[in-house]
């Protein structure tokens, strides 16, 4: 690839456990040559990465907290030598339909990141275009560096801050080069939010997993089954049904062993249930793990359960990775038909689906899939060969790529003078 610049990637947090999606698109792209800077408004957590993935967040930038002083005269200087590029950002950023005042006042606090990134970046290569992560806040600051540097930009849409978060996400949309989003679900939802854009503008790339790096294994037959979930502790992903389920299973006399590893805010609510359920000899809640130690619990796995719903504010799954990862390495999954899970797990092929909030729909298919080992097995082979063949890191890096190059021209920008 002929590049003349680097493309800029703004992120809210890097890297962060439950984006580790992100983290390999980066890698990725770098692989095939693309010139990727990452620009983080915060830190994330380091544990657990691979060599590559730790060279990846050592090139990348960090904004400081934005109270601070050296911050402030980032974006004195900024304004003083390029008035109307501030002038131009600044209203990029809060010439938005902000939905309410918080959104409004939270733009506002965070046109001083615009200052900040263009210090960050004044020493480093021109720079071509600006890609943010989440249409939420990363957009905006991204939507203002792009304005600032005079580039384009783009930015990737995945669930809550489509669904919940959206601020202004039509207009966002309209002022993109274009949009990427990881479902064919999401991507109905936005082409009908933005109908003037024409089809190609939303782009489906999916969140890849390195294939090569994972071994497949069918999965084993236990005496004590390891049923497996993993994600955040958050009402949309349902594990008050899985809890739920597990203790039919335990009514019914069945031995397993369930972990649900991951952290959030339901965490107490959960640890009740477990409680009030009698279920802490066969229910655990392992908290968040890096995930090269996620990887160690799905070759143990005997399934693996998410039975994702949508909350009464409208939250919900784009398309969860872990059910991507826990197909890679041959674990059985469940799950529920919600948004866009049935892209990936199709029923009795790849794996079974649930109606939500049904545990009692959701233990029979737990019992269904520990009491028949042939029914696992072919789950297991059927969803290797689905994320092999749409779901493979390096294919959707080479989608992602390509769309970079097509839609973007990768010239120079100005070079910004340190601050």
């Amino acid at each position: 690839m002929n590049q003349s610049g680097t493309i800029v990637y703004i992120l809210g947090y890097f890297p962060k456990v439950s984006e580790t999606f992100i983290l390999r698109e980066v890698v990725g792209l770098r692989r095939k040559g693309l010139s990727i800077t990452v620009v983080a408004l915060n830190w994330g957590h380091q544990e657990g990465l691979s060599p590559e993935e730790v060279a990846c967040v050592r090139d990348a930038r960090f904004v400081p907290p934005l109270f601070l002083p050296t911050v402030l005269w980032a974006n004195l200087v900024a304004c003083l030598t390029s008035p109307r590029r501030y002038v131009k950002a600044f209203m990029r950023i809060m010439g938005q339909p902000h939905r309410s005042l918080y959104f409004y006042l939270r733009a506002l606090y965070h046109v001083l990141a615009v200052g900040a990134i263009a210090r960050l970046l004044s020493n480093g290569q021109p720079v071509a275009h600006v890609h943010g992560h989440f249409a939420s806040l990363p957009t905006e600051v991204t939507m203002g560096v792009a304005a600032f540097l005079d580039v384009p930009f783009s930015f990737t849409a995945h669930a809550k801050d489509i669904y919940v978060d959206a601020n202004a996400l039509r207009e966002k949309m309209r002022a993109a080069r274009f949009v990427v989003t990881c479902s064919d679900y999401n991507a109905r939802y936005l082409r009908a939010l933005c109908p003037e854009a024409h089809q190609e503008h939303v782009v489906v790339v999916r969140c890849g997993v390195p294939i090569e790096e994972i071994e497949w294994a069918a999965p084993r037959s236990s005496p004590r089954p390891l049923i497996l979930s993993v994600g955040r502790l958050v009402e949309k992903k349902a594990h008050r049904y899985l809890i739920e389920a597990c203790g039919l299973l335990k009514d019914e006399g069945l031995a397993f062993q369930c972990l649900i590893i991951g952290d959030g805010p339901l965490r107490g609510v959960l640890a009740a249930e477990i409680t009030r359920r009698h279920l802490h000899d066969c229910v655990t809640l392992h908290g968040g793990v890096p995930y090269r130690q996620v990887t160690e619990f799905y070759r143990r796995a005997t399934m693996f359960v998410l039975p994702s719903l949508i909350t009464d504010k409208g939250d919900r799954e784009g398309l969860p990775v872990v059910l991507i990862e826990a197909m890679a390495f041959g674990v059985p999954v469940i799950s529920s038909p919600t948004s866009g899970i049935p892209e990936l797990v199709v029923d009795n092929e790849t794996g079974l689906l649930v109606p939500p909030a049904d545990a009692q729909a959701l233990a029979r298919a737990m019992v269904k899939e520990i009491r028949d080992e042939s029914l696992r097995h072919r789950l297991s082979a059927g969803g290797r060969a689905k994320v092999e063949a749409e779901f493979d890191l390096e294919q959707n890096a080479a989608k992602l790529m390509a769309l970079f190059e097509e839609r973007i021209p990768l010239w120079p920008s100005l070079t910004l003078q340190p601050a």
